[in-house]
């Protein structure tokens, strides 16, 4: 650029370069380049929004919880009266897959337990609840043949 040419100071790098840009054109693209950054700063004030509403992530996060529960609550009562038809119809192959299913539980809680032990960071919480399905399994299959038992 000469001294005599004037000179723009929003001029653009395509303008400098010897793109032969009007002054017209010149502001035109600023506009351009204005919205395109008064639309990214909108998108980023609305994220930054999003996440500073805890009260609003919290309830959606209560909502997904509760959907979740209830889909598997409708899992185990399907289970349930599944198990329940089963025992009805026979008793004794009933009381066979739940002490199968105990040994099959059992099993895992004692291969679980190795695999922390060898890796010494077992979640507690993961153990105690293999630990707890076992008994329940185990107690399950003593009431119903104590039952038997009783009607025989």
């Amino acid at each position: 650029m000469s001294p005599s040419e004037p000179q723009y100071p929003y001029s653009t790098p395509a303008a400098a370069e010897g793109d032969d840009l009007t002054p017209a054109d010149e502001i035109a693209q600023a506009r351009g380049q204005v919205q395109e950054t008064r639309d990214e700063l909108e998108e980023t004030v609305e994220a930054l929004a999003a996440k500073a509403d805890v009260s609003g992530r919290a309830k959606a996060k209560v909502a997904e919880t509760k959907e979740q529960a209830a889909a598997k609550a409708d899992e185990a009562k399907a289970k349930v009266t599944d198990v329940a038809a089963r025992v009805r119809e026979d008793p004794q192959a009933a009381a066979q897959q739940a002490a199968q299913a105990a040994r099959q539980a059992a099993q895992a809680a004692r291969e679980q337990a190795v695999k922390a032990k060898q890796e010494k960071s077992a979640p507690p919480a993961a153990v105690a609840g293999a630990v707890a399905f076992v008994l329940l399994v185990v107690m399950r299959g003593r009431r119903r043949r104590r039952r038997r038992r009783e009607l025989a």
